[in-house]
């Protein structure tokens, strides 16, 4: 669904839209539409952005910042003497989709959490859901959705670092190895954490339930042990380590009543 999303106040990635005959059904050609937005569920006014044909019956307005300068639904309407008006819905977002799969800074990937949850995305593509406006119907996204598993990929990111930072080392991990490593770590965790979502999955299953145990616990336990169990092979490596290992205050299990 990235062809459905826009960055907000970029000019790049222009919207292309499709006019018809309105006898012929089929593509118009030479026509100069009159193109008017909705922003949000606000009322509709003029594109500010400049439109030019394709041909075959295509056009297209291009990327204005005034166009997009409010997140949320952008509906556009094109109209023409001759053709149909042809409607299409978009969503402003606060992130670049056209870099989303590889532009993430933190630990792993929302490729490599896809990869490993397959099932619960969109051919591949974690996708926000787009609300309804008018006759246009909801853009139903993935469970979980974009905003929610980058916010899990940069969470843990934060709870790595911090497990890594009480063994001693200077983070973020930057060599090669060890921060390919750190990556798939963090990929196998979303994904467990995916799956959950949907009721399955091992932080799904009953035992956990029964224990009273949230994924989030069980996840923050899993990197603290992963942390110790890795110390002697990151630093053969080489990454970097100034001090000793910090005991944490307290465990999961510490606090179990016996």
């Amino acid at each position: 669904m990235t062809e459905l999303r826009r960055q907000l106040a970029t000019v790049t990635h222009p919207i292309a839209f499709y006019m018809v005959d309105s006898s012929t059904k089929l593509g118009k050609t030479s026509l100069t539409p009159t193109v008017t937005l909705s922003k949000n569920g606000g009322t509709f006014n003029a594109a500010a952005g400049a439109v030019t044909e394709l041909g075959s019956g295509w056009y297209q307005l291009a990327g204005n910042a005034t166009d997009r300068n409010t997140l949320g639904a952008l509906i556009v309407h094109a109209a023409a003497t001759g053709a149909d008006a042809s409607d299409s819905l978009y969503e402003i977002v606060d992130y670049d989709p056209y870099a989303a799969l590889g532009a993430y800074a933190g630990y792993g990937s929302l490729v490599g959490v896809a990869a490993l949850a397959q099932m619960w995305t969109r051919n591949g593509i974690w996708v926000n859901t787009v609300p309804a406006y008018g006759p246009t119907a909801e853009v139903k996204g993935t469970n979980p959705s974009l905003t929610q598993v980058t916010t899990w990929l940069t969470g843990l990111t934060a709870m790595v670092d911090i497990a890594l930072a009480g063994e001693g080392f200077t983070v973020p991990i930057v060599q090669a190895t060890a921060l390919e490593t750190t990556n798939m770590f963090v990929d196998s965790l979303v994904a467990d954490l995916c799956h959950a979502a949907n009721s399955s999955g091992r932080l799904y299953a009953a035992k956990v339930i029964e224990r009273g145990l949230s994924p989030l616990i069980l996840v923050n336990q899993q990197i603290s042990n992963w942390a110790k169990e890795w110390t002697a092979g990151f630093r053969r490596l080489g990454v970097p380590w100034s001090q000793q290992p910090v005991e944490p205050a307290f465990t999961v299990e510490a606090r179990r009543q016996p």
